[in-house]
C-alpha cells in the first residue's frame, strides 16, 4: 500500500510541474496594481443655499365669460367656432325675433298719434287762454263801470260776466291738464320705443374682450332662451376666454403665508412643457380656509405665444429658508463615523484625511459646512467604505450642484 501512495504523490508533483505553476502577472497588470485608486471628489465652494416648498397650481384664463342672449329668439347667425380668436366688440352671433320689429312699428305709430294729440292739446290751451283773456277784460270793464255808476249796469249782467270769466279759467286749467297728460304720454312712448330698440340691439351678441372661443353651446336655428330665464332653460351661446395672459391659482399653506408678499418673484415649473417660467405674486385672497388651512394665491403670467393652456398644472417653488454665500459640499460627501459626521478630505499629498465636520443647513443635494473644511478643499463623494486614513489616491473632480 505504501508504494502505491508514493507513486500517486510522485505523479501529482510531476503533473503540477508540467502545468507550469502560478501565472506571472503582466507588466500592465503590475502597473495597475501599484497605482493608487481613483476617487470622485467635489470642491468645497461658497454659494447661496436655500430650500423650497413646492405647491401645485393650475393655469386659468385671465378673463372668462359665458355669453348669454338678453332676449329669447332663434339663432340666425353664428360667426365663430371653437378655437377661433376674437377681438373686443367683434360680432359673434345674431338672433332673430320678428315680434320685436312689429312692436317697434307699433310703438312708432303710437308715438306719432300721441304727438298729434299733444299738438291738438296745445291748440286747446291757446284758445282757452285767449277766451279767458277776453272774458277777463270784459268782466273787469263791467265791474269798473258798476263801481263808478252803480245804477248803469244791472247786477245780473255783472254776475254773467264773472261767471263766464270763471268758466274760462276752468276751461284753461282743463286744457292745460290735457296737454300735460299728452306730453307725459309722449315720454312713455319714447321710453317704450327706446326699450324695443335696446332689445333689438341685444339680438347682436358681441365679444366683451379679446380672447379665444373655448366653448360653443348652440348652432344656427336653435331656440335661445334669454339669460334672465331660469338656469334650467337658459343656455349660453359661446364662452370667451382671454388666454394671452393667464392666472396661476394655487393654495398656500397657512404656515407659509408670512413668507410671501405681493410682487415677490417665484419659479414656476411646467412638467408637460419641460420649461421653467419666472412669475410674480399678483394677489392673495386674504382669507384662510377653515377646512384646508390654506389661502388662495394668484400669479399673473404673460402668454403671448399661447404656449401655456388653461387647465395645465404647474409647480410653484415657495422659498422657505435661505443662506447667503455659505460653504457647501454635496450631501453624499458627508458620512457618519462612530455617530459623528466626517468628510474624507484629500490632503496636499493626495492622501485621505478623515476630518470631523459640523453640518448646517441642508437641501436634497447640498449641505452647509460650519466647521472642519475650507473653501477649495476636496472631499470624496463616493466609495468611502473602500478607503482608509492616509491612503494614497488619485482624484477625479465632479462639480457640486
Amino acid at each position: 500500500m505504501f508504494p502505491f501512495i508514493r507513486i500517486l504523490f510522485t505523479g501529482l508533483i510531476l503533473f503540477t510541474l508540467s502545468c507550469g505553476g502560478p501565472k506571472e502577472p503582466t507588466p500592465a497588470e503590475k502597473k495597475k496594481i501599484s497605482e493608487p485608486p481613483t476617487v470622485a471628489v467635489s470642491k468645497v465652494i461658497r454659494t447661496d443655499l436655500g430650500s423650497d416648498f413646492t405647491v401645485t397650481a393650475e393655469f386659468r384664463p385671465y378673463q372668462e365669460a359665458d355669453l348669454y342672449a338678453k332676449v329669447s329668439g332663434y339663432l340666425s347667425k353664428l360667426n365663430v367656432d371653437l378655437g377661433d380668436s376674437v377681438r373686443s366688440g367683434q360680432l359673434l352671433a345674431v338672433l332673430e325675433v320678428p315680434e320685436l320689429n312689429q312692436e317697434l312699428e307699433h310703438a312708432t305709430q303710437t308715438e306719432k298719434r300721441i304727438q298729434l294729440e299733444t299738438g291738438r292739446a296745445k291748440g286747446d290751451v291757446e284758445r282757452a287762454q285767449s277766451v279767458l283773456n277776453l272774458r277777463q277784460v270784459t268782466f273787469e270793464r263791467i265791474q269798473s263801470i258798476a263801481e263808478k255808476r252803480p245804477n248803469l249796469i244791472a247786477r245780473q249782467e255783472l254776475d254773467d260776466a264773472q261767471a263766464r270769466f270763471e268758466e274760462s279759467r276752468g276751461q284753461l286749467a282743463a286744457a292745460q291738464a290735457n296737454l300735460a297728460a299728452a306730453e307725459q304720454q309722449i315720454q312713455v312712448s319714447l321710453a317704450s320705443r327706446a326699450r324695443i330698440q335696446s332689445m333689438l340691439e341685444y339680438l347682436r351678441i358681441t365679444a366683451p374682450f379679446s380672447g379665444v372661443v373655448t366653448a360653443r353651446y348652440v348652432f344656427p336655428g336653435s331656440l335661445i332662451q334669454s339669460g334672465t330665464s331660469s338656469a334650467t332653460q337658459a343656455k349660453p351661446v359661446v364662452r370667451i376666454s382671454q388666454i394671452n395672459r393667464l392666472r396661476l391659482v394655487t393654495a398656500v399653506p397657512e404656515s407659509l403665508i408670512s413668507r410671501l408678499k405681493t410682487g415677490q418673484p417665484l419659479e414656476i415649473k411646467v412638467d408637460t412643457l419641460k420649461r421653467v417660467f419666472q412669475g410674480k405674486v399678483s394677489r392673495f385672497s386674504d382669507s384662510v380656509s377653515s377646512v384646508t388651512r390654506t389661502m388662495e394665491m394668484e400669479i399673473d403670467l404673460p402668454n403671448p405665444d399661447l404656449i401655456l393652456k388653461p387647465g395645465m398644472v404647474a409647480h410653484v417653488a415657495i422659498p422657505v429658508e435661505r443662506r447667503q454665500r455659505v460653504l457647501v459640499i454635496p450631501t453624499a460627501a458627508v458620512v457618519e463615523r462612530e455617530g459623528k459626521p466626517v468628510v474624507y478630505k484629500i490632503t496636499e499629498n493626495q492622501t485621505i484625511s478623515i476630518t470631523p465636520v459640523q453640518r448646517g443647513f441642508e437641501t436634497n443635494e447640498l449641505v452647509e459646512i460650519l466647521s472642519g473644511l475650507n473653501e477649495g478643499d476636496l472631499a470624496v463623494t463616493t466609495g468611502h467604505t473602500q478607503l482608509k486614513a492616509d491612503q494614497k489616491v488619485q482624484t477625479k473632480t465632479v462639480e457640486a450642484r
